[in-house]
C-alpha cells in the first residue's frame, strides 16, 4: 500500500516518477535515464565518475563533470520542492529517500522510452537491465538488491580533519569513499553511512545506531607543520572498545597533503582489517580448506585460499542456501570455484556450462560491482576461453574500482591469456602493491610469479612462487610455471620435486597432455614453455 510520502519510479514501459502522489515531469530524457541508473544501482547510489562515463563518454573528464553538474541542477528544478530526494556530494549521487521501483510485467519492455545514441556503456547497462527483467519476470530489477542474510553492520563515522588546507576534507572523504565502495562489493556487511549528518546530530545518530552496527570505522587526518598523521580505527560500537587501529606519519614537504596513493593504502588496510574481523566473528576461527564455511565471508576466504577442498565447500554452501540465488557475488563465487578446480577434478562440459550460466547471472544481477566483474572476467577468460569478454569485464572492474587489488589481479591473468606479458607484469605489480596488507596477497603474487616466468625473469619467478606456495600449497597454476623457471635455472633436483608434487595432484601433468588445448594452462605461451621444460627434463633423466 502506498502512502502520501512514497516515491515511486516506474520503468514498466515508459518512465514515470511519482512523489507523494504527484507525477513529476522530467524535462530531459537523459536526466530520466540518470534517475533510472541510480534506482537500479546497488544501494541506489552511483559515483559521479561512473555517471559521467556513461552519459558523456565523448567529453573530456572536466567537461563531462560540468555537464553532470548542469544535469543535476536541471533535475532539482524539475523536482521542485521534492529536490531533496536526490542526495549528492563531491563523489556520489544517490536517492536520499526510499523509493519503490516498479518493474516490467505482462510483456512490457523495461524503460521503453530510454534515450538513444548516448554511448556504449549506457547501451550495455540498458541491455543488462532488459535481460534481467526477462530472467526475473516477477522481481526483475529489484532482484539484484535482495539482501544477503546475516550481514554484519559497520558504521562509517564522519572524518575528523585537523588541517588548514581546504583540500584536506576532500582527501579524507576520498579515502572513506574507497572503503565504502570496496566493502560494498563484498556483500558481507551492511554499511551505515553517518557522514551526511551534521556534527551536532552525529552523537544522537551514533547512539541510535549503537544497537545495530558491530563496528565503526573512523578516519582522522591531522597536519602540523611538515608532518601529517593518518589514523584509521575499527571501534566496537556497543562497548566503545578499540578493535584495530593503524597510524602513519607522512612527510608533507612544502606544505603538501598526503598523496592519493597514501590514502588508498590506508583505505585498503581498513578494508582488509574489517573483512578479517567479520571473518573471525562469523566463522569463529580462520577456516582452512577442510572446513565448511558458515557464512559468505567464509565462502570468499575459502575461494581465495585456492585449495581443492575449499572450492568444493564453496559450492556446497552456495547450493544449500537458496536465499543466495539472487546474490551477484554468490553466483560469481560459484562460477569462480569451478574455474579454480579445472584440471583437478577432470574436464567436464557440464561444469563449464554451470560456470557460464552462473557468471552470466552474476553480471546481470549487478553489472556495477567491480569484484563481481573481476571474478566473472576470470571465469570467461580462463575457464571458457572467451578472452575478449574476460578483458572487457576485468577492464571495467579496474575502471569502476581502480584501487581494488582483485580487479588488477584478474586483469593481469587475462593479459597473460592474451599473450600481453608486459601488461600482465604491470597489472600484477599494481595488484600486489594495492593488496600489500591483504590476507590474500599470495593470490596477487601468484600472477606476478606467472608473469615473471613468461617474461623470462626466472630468479624472481622462483622467489615469488616459493612465497606463494608457502601460504597456498597445492596451487597448481603457480607450480606448473615454477617448473619452467627451475629448469631454466638448472635447478634439476628442485624441478624434479616440483613435478612429483604436481603429479600427486594432477597425474596428467606430462608433455602429451600439455599439448591438449583443453589442458588448463592460461596461454599458448605457457603451454609451449611448460611443454618444452618437461620434454627437456625428460630427455636428461
Amino acid at each position: 500500500m502506498s502512502s502520501d510520502e512514497d516515491v515511486i519510479l516506474s520503468l514498466n514501459g515508459s518512465f514515470k516518477l511519482t512523489v507523494a502522489g504527484r507525477e513529476i515531469a522530467i524535462g530531459s530524457s537523459r536526466n530520466s535515464a540518470i534517475l533510472a541508473v541510480l534506482a537500479t544501482a546497488p544501494q541506489q547510489k552511483c559515483s559521479r565518475d561512473r555517471l559521467r562515463q556513461m552519459f558523456w563518454p565523448r567529453s573530456p573528464p572536466l567537461q563531462g563533470a560540468g555537464s553532470l553538474r548542469t544535469a543535476l541542477s536541471a533535475l532539482r528544478r524539475d523536482l521542485g520542492p521534492d529536490a531533496g530526494i536526490i542526495g549528492s556530494n563531491r563523489s556520489f549521487l544517490w536517492f536520499a529517500r526510499s523509493i519503490e521501483l516498479r518493474d516490467p510485467a505482462g510483456g512490457t519492455a523495461f524503460f521503453d522510452d530510454a534515450p538513444g545514441k548516448i554511448g556504449t556503456e549506457f547501451d550495455c547497462w540498458l541491455d543488462v537491465q532488459r535481460q534481467r527483467a526477462a530472467i526475473h519476470p516477477a522481481q526483475a530489477v529489484a532482484a539484484g538488491r535482495l539482501p544477503v542474510p546475516q550481514r554484519t553492520g559497520i558504521a562509517i563515522a564522519p572524518p575528523k580533519v585537523f588541517a588548514d588546507d581546504p583540500h584536506s576534507h576532500l582527501l579524507a572523504e576520498r579515502a572513506l569513499n574507497d572503503i565504502i565502495a570496496h566493502l560494498s562489493a563484498y556483500e558481507v556487511v551492511e554499511l551505515i553511512d553517518l557522514r551526511d549528518v551534521s556534527r551536532d546530530l552525529f552523537a544522537e545518530r551514533e547512539n541510535e545506531a549503537a544497537a545495530h552496527p558491530w563496528l565503526m570505522i573512523e578516519v582522522t587526518l591531522t597536519k602540523a607543520g611538515r608532518d601529517a598523521l593518518l589514523t584509521a580505527k575499527l571501534v566496537e560500537v556497543a562497548r566503545r572498545r578499540l578493535y584495530w587501529s593503524h597510524a602513519e606519519t607522512v612527510d608533507c614537504r612544502e606544505g603538501a597533503l598526503p598523496s592519493l596513493t597514501k590514502l588508498t593504502e590506508l583505505a585498503n588496510q581498513v578494508v582488509d582489517a574489517a573483512l578479517m574481523a567479520v571473518l573471525r566473528r562469523k566463522e569463529g576461527a580462520i577456516p582452512n580448506g577442510a572446513s565448511a564455511p558458515q557464512s559468505m565471508i567464509g565462502v570468499l576466504h575459502q575461494l581465495f585460499s585456492m585449495s581443492r577442498d575449499g572450492q568444493r565447500s564453496v559450492r556446497s554452501y552456495l547450493s544449500s542456501h537458496e536465499g543466495l540465488s539472487h546474490s551477484a557475488l554468490a553466483n560469481a563465487c560459484y562460477a569462480l570455484s569451478i574455474a579454480n578446480t579445472l584440471g583437478e577434478d577432470g574436464h567436464r562440459t557440464a561444469d563449464l556450462r554451470a560456470a557460464r550460466e552462473r557468471a552470466r547471472i552474476a553480471v546481470t544481477l549487478d553489472p556495477q560491482n567491480a569484484l563481481v566483474l573481476a571474478m566473472t572476467g576470470h571465469v570467461f577468460g580462463f575457464a571458457l576461453r572467451e578472452f575478449e569478454t574476460g578483458e572487457e569485464l576485468t577492464g571495467l572492474a579496474c575502471r569502476l574500482a581502480p584501487s581494488l587489488p582483485q580487479a588488477w589481479d584478474f586483469a593481469a591473468m587475462n593479459a597473460i591469456y592474451r599473450g600481453q606479458v608486459e601488461k600482465a607484469c604491470e597489472f600484477s605489480q599494481r595488484a600486489a602493491k594495492l593488496g600489500y596488507f591483504s590476507a590474500y596477497r599470495p593470490l596477487y603474487l601468484s600472477s606476478m610469479a606467472i608473469s615473471a616466468t613468461l617474461a623470462g625473469n626466472h630468479k624472481a619467478a622462483v622467489d615469488l612462487s616459493q612465497s606463494v606456495l608457502s601460504r597456498l600449497p597445492g596451487f597448481l597454476g603457480v607450480m606448473r610455471h615454477s617448473v619452467v623457471s627451475l629448469c631454466a635455472l638448472d635447478r634439476e633436483r628442485d624441478a624434479h620435486e616440483m613435478i612429483a608434487q604436481i603429479r600427486a595432484l594432477d597425474p596428467r601433468f606430462c608433455g602429451e597432455e600439455i599439448r591438449n588445448p583443453r589442458y588448463p594452462v592460461p596461454s599458448e605461451a605457457s603451454r609451449e614453455l611448460i611443454g618444452e621444460a618437461l620434454r627437456g627434463f625428460r630427455s636428461t633423466h
